[in-house]
């Protein structure tokens, strides 16, 4: 197994995966639709605890509040195999202190704008990866870093399935059972933008993917600030 250390550098990265498929993989509901087994074989990254309901090559977070959980400690003790990519410091906000869980390779940053992300202004291109509301952003450039040349994304659409917002079995790090509604909404609204300004940095593309035929959804009503399917 290769020891990643803690660095400035996220060269170990860079290019990892060129020309390669990778996949983001999000806690909504739409996650339940795949098992663990569709996950195997494939390059994953998991954005904070999706790490425990399906197998991923790596994990992204920005860890915790102030640091008061210790889930970040947990799970890598938990899977000391998986590298865990994280922000310097917690929750990207420079005020908040740095992460200093033994194993995780930590990534430098602008201080995290949140509601206020643009994608335009806020996606650095000198060795560091962007923080925003939603940490699946992260998860999407350090996919670009790696060369990807498609990234399929699941478990990242902003609303509900079916009046659920988490996959079965998910716990927020901090051990909440869902996630702040709000934080979710205003993530999805920069998602698309993450992903477009990341197009044109890398010439990466991404593809949402959802486990049904259509937007049937199988009879499953999906539900956000954006609209209704269903």
């Amino acid at each position: 197994m290769e020891v990643l250390v803690v660095g400035l550098s996220l060269d170990w990265f860079a290019d990892r995966h060129i020309g390669k498929d990778v996949w983001v993989v999000g806690s909504d509901a739409s996650l339940s639709g795949f098992g663990p087994e569709f996950f195997v074989g494939r390059t994953v990254i998991g954005v904070n605890t999706v790490c425990r309901l399906v197998p991923v090559t790596y994990t992204v977070t920005k860890a915790d509040w102030n640091h008061k959980t210790g889930w970040l400690d947990e799970q890598v003790a938990w899977r000391p195999d998986i590298p865990t990519v994280c922000s310097r410091h917690e929750q990207g906000i420079y005020a908040y202190p740095q992460v200093t869980t033994p194993g995780v390779t930590l990534f430098d940053h602008i201080d995290n704008p949140s509601h206020a992300f643009s994608a335009q202004a806020h996606i650095p291109t000198d060795g560091k990866l962007l923080v925003s509301q939603t940490t699946g952003g992260t998860a999407l450039h350090l996919a670009a870093l790696m060369g990807a040349r498609t990234v399929f994304v699941i478990g990242m659409s902003g609303g509900t399935f079916g009046g659920r917002r988490n996959g079965d079995g998910y716990v927020s790090p901090g051990a909440t059972p869902t996630s702040n509604g709000k934080t979710v909404e205003i993530g999805a609204e920069q998602m698309q933008a993450i992903a477009d300004r990341l197009t044109g940095l890398y010439g990466c593309e991404f593809v949402s993917v959802l486990p049904w035929a259509n937007l049937r959804l199988g009879g499953t009503r999906f539900e956000s600030p954006f609209g209704r399917l269903n």
